[in-house]
């Protein structure tokens, strides 16, 4: 018999450093300010060790200044992280500390919440890096629209009623008013078609939204506006936009379907009489 093995050499980090700033978060065209303190893992300072990094904005669903609220579309195709280089970001000094300024210059165009994580390397001299990350929200151009189900796991009961809590948020994340909002529920029906590829068949799902209902609604910064509305079985999606053209639209997926409550009343009392 015989076995193959390889055997490599490790050579643990020496380097350590941590990532902190000021900002709570950073807006289009303002610049944020990053500081960096390094340190040998034997305890002297990381002086005059390079850095380099980069920046990348992604989007969300929630805002921290409304749990539970979703924004933005949520058909809206995910194209990944936009990477924005951090270039010159220099050497540390001889504390092994080191301060520059970041800036998101023009968003990527999006419904949604952006994020930015802020990646830094700090490489010694023999090429190892070390790397660590900070995030900081992006403040958006514009107010934002934020729909809270009253139900969790986005399912509700079918033959029901879904209820649905609106708010309008603006720049830095204050409630605020924001009148004639459309609502507009879906029923997503999905149908599979058929295509020949080459030798082989394939299929494709295909979603066609039928109104259910609608009307239009007032986001008050003094109060929760809510909206709610029959359903039956299925996919649904609830899109809810402002009057304006370019103006904030959200979109919140959810399925109505059914739930076996004689199942959940036996196991209850099976469980209390052992």
């Amino acid at each position: 018999a015989e076995k193959q093995f390889l055997v490599e050499d490790f050579i643990p980090d020496r380097t350590e450093f941590d990532l902190s700033t000021q900002a709570k978060s950073i807006a289009p065209g303002a610049p944020a300010a990053i500081e960096l303190a390094g340190r040998f893992l034997y305890g002297a300072p990381a002086a005059d060790q390079a850095l380099e990094g980069e920046m990348r904005l992604r989007t969300e669903r929630q805002r921290a200044e409304a749990p539970g609220y979703q924004f933005g579309l949520a058909d809206e195709e995910d194209e990944g992280a936009t990477i924005i280089p951090l270039a010159d970001l220099g050497r540390t000094d001889a504390d092994g500390k080191a301060t520059f300024d970041v800036a998101v210059g023009t968003p990527p165009a999006t419904t949604r919440p952006l994020a930015a994580d802020i990646v830094v390397r700090m490489r010694e001299d023999g090429g190892r890096a070390v790397e660590r990350v900070i995030t900081l929200p992006v403040l958006p151009q514009g107010p934002m629209i934020g729909v809270r189900p009253e139900f969790g796991d986005g399912q509700v009961a079918e033959n029901s009623t879904a209820r649905f809590r609106v708010i309008a948020l603006d720049s830095s994340g204050a409630r605020v008013d924001l009148n004639g909002l459309a609502w507009t529920l879906y029923r997503i029906d999905r149908h599979y078609q058929w295509y020949r590829d080459g030798s082989y068949w394939e299929y494709e799902a295909v979603e066609i939204p039928q109104e259910v209902a609608s009307g239009t609604v007032d986001a008050s910064a003094a109060s929760e506006a809510q909206i709610q509305s029959a359903v039956g079985w299925g996919r649904y999606r609830l899109d809810v936009e402002s009057e304006t053209a370019d103006g904030p639209a959200t979109s919140v997926l959810f399925d109505a379907v059914f739930f076996n409550d004689t199942a959940t009343t036996e196991t209850q009392f099976f469980c209390e009489n052992g």
